[in-house]
């Protein structure tokens, strides 16, 4: 699989979202975090909002369930590769669907932040 900074750190921003126990956006503003953990938060926020709204539920729970699980724990070897197996198989789903649901919230979720999704070759205007 390609390295993606991107994905890495809202995989970690969802971590950290569930690891403060999923504060809502209101108690984010309030809060006394730094600057771009609350934008992070507040990401998150949007992201889950935004697809509980358009009915892709199927999203957010692919998205509670490996990345919400045990975010306290340090992550190990192919961790979240054996929740998405697992969470195929308990619903039903090909794990194939479930990573590309997970890459439509992260996308998702940076687009909010307002980080930079294109890739390299996009960037550049070459094909």
């Amino acid at each position: 699989m390609r390295k993606d900074p991107t994905r890495d750190y809202i995989t970690s921003a969802f971590r950290i979202y569930s690891a403060l126990n999923k504060p809502t956006e209101s108690k984010i503003e309030k809060s006394k975090y730094d600057v771009a953990v609350k934008q992070d938060l507040t990401a998150v926020c949007k992201t889950l909002d935004y697809l509980h709204r358009s009915g892709n539920d199927e999203v957010c729970r692919a998205v509670e369930e490996v990345y919400f699980f045990d975010a306290l724990k340090s992550k190990k070897q192919n961790d979240i590769s054996n929740r998405v197996t697992a969470f195929a198989q308990n619903n039903f789903i090909s794990e194939r669907n479930v990573w590309r649901n997970l890459d439509l919230a992260c996308k998702l979720c940076a687009s909010f932040r307002g980080l930079n999704t294109k890739s390299f070759k996009e960037i550049l205007n070459k094909k």
